[in-house]
């Protein structure tokens, strides 16, 4: 049962991402910051799965692509530096 909702899950979660105002607006004006942000929820995503190396190297794309990404690094720092305590 679990997997079928995780796939109903990814589905919304795709269907959101690719809306085409979403796509038009922010590739014309913003500059790609969807590119940047899927890359930040991406490393969210897989640090919550406990793929700490995985979400940082997401993470460090999602920066390096865009430095905007700069604002959630506090977050990932503390969330990473708790777990490496646990």
């Amino acid at each position: 049962a679990r997997s079928s909702a995780g796939g109903g899950v990814a589905a919304m979660f795709l269907l959101v991402l690719l809306q085409p105002a979403l796509v038009l607006i922010d590739h014309g004006h913003f500059q790609y910051n969807s590119v940047s942000l899927g890359l930040a929820v991406g490393g969210v995503a897989a640090i919550l799965n406990e793929r700490e190396v995985l979400g940082s190297v997401l993470f460090c794309l999602s920066l390096n692509f865009k430095q905007m990404s700069l604002y959630y690094a506090p977050a990932f720092f503390f969330c990473l530096l708790a777990r490496s305590f646990r």
